[in-house]
């Protein structure tokens, strides 16, 4: 019973950070648009170049 509750204390943890993560690129996807950047080429740069 106790391993569930840490299961799901770190599962609700993950999601949360996920949903988070969602909004803050989402934001970034409509600010790049906004300011008539290629959204595609600047969540690259942000998002995936830095994980190399």
């Amino acid at each position: 019973m106790r391993e569930e509750k840490e299961l799901k204390k770190a599962l609700d943890s993950a999601l949360l950070k996920g949903e988070n993560l969602n909004k803050t690129v989402r934001a970034d996807e409509v600010a790049w648009i906004a300011a008539g950047k290629d959204a595609a080429a600047e969540f690259q740069a942000k998002y995936l170049q830095a994980r190399k």
